[in-house]
């Protein structure tokens, strides 16, 4: 972008006499209301929704892309942003990859490990992903019975009900715990479940290593105790289930 000081109609005489279509826009700057934005998606209070995201090196393509008329934002994710480089986007959202993996290894213990590969076949069979953040803060994935998944606690379920949404991992970064991010994710979980007609939600909570804090927040939203098992390594869970 180049801010200029000729005004729009020298500039469009010139582009005409050179056969070029010429469009200009006047903006201002307006650092306040920038705050003010940031503030509101922080708060998970403005959601933007994203149609495709492009290296910074494919803006022409993006261009290309853009004039298409998409249902949403067109993202240009520079070489410099580390956080992004590996970003996709899925149900809308931008997914910071290394974001997730690096928020899931400081949770393995109550939910599991995930490499690369792993959360790429999660995605691919998702329901549903909500993610605050791009995933950096706080992340939600969910899977339908029809999922080919190997985890015993899926199948647990799935030998039980016919049709369910099954919580895989909901994850809320420690500095943000308490601010609601987690009861955002499953009320958008619940209305995306209720508009495909399903009327069950299941999830597990661990018991060995305990997680009384994950167990009650689950409580407080309606599930109800529905098993266990114990599995490898000593591990313990209960089994959830929430009626829609």
């Amino acid at each position: 972008m180049t801010i200029v000081a000729r005004s729009n109609a020298e500039l469009a005489a010139k582009a005409r006499a050179r056969g070029v279509r010429f469009a200009g826009i006047s903006v201002e700057p307006d650092y306040a209301g920038l705050e003010a934005l940031t503030r509101l998606v922080e708060a998970s209070e403005l959601k933007v929704q994203v149609a495709r995201a492009f290296p910074l090196e494919q803006a022409g393509e993006a261009h290309r892309f853009l004039s298409t008329g998409p249902a949403g934002k067109v993202v240009l994710v520079p070489r410099e942003s580390t956080p992004l480089e590996r970003a996709i986007v899925v149900n809308d959202f931008v997914l910071d990859e290394p974001g997730i993996l690096a928020l899931n290894r400081m949770h393995e213990s109550e939910t599991s490990p995930l490499d690369l590969a792993a959360l790429r076949n999660l995605v691919a069979q998702s329901f549903h992903i909500g993610v605050r953040g791009a995933g950096r803060e706080a992340f939600v994935i969910a899977l339908s019975q029809d999922a080919d998944y190997p985890s015993p606690n899926f199948n647990w379920f799935k030998r039980r009900y016919p049709q369910f949404v099954y919580v895989d991992r909901v994850i809320v970064a420690r500095a943000l715990r308490g601010k609601g991010l987690a009861r955002s994710l499953y009320e958008d979980l619940f209305t995306a479940a209720r508009r495909s007609a399903f009327v069950l939600v299941c999830c597990e909570v661990n018991v060995e290593p305990p997680n009384p804090a994950s167990d009650a927040f689950h409580m407080a939203l309606g599930f109800r105790h529905v098993g266990g098992a114990q599995l490898a390594a000593g591990k313990a869970v209960r089994y959830l289930a929430r009626d829609l």
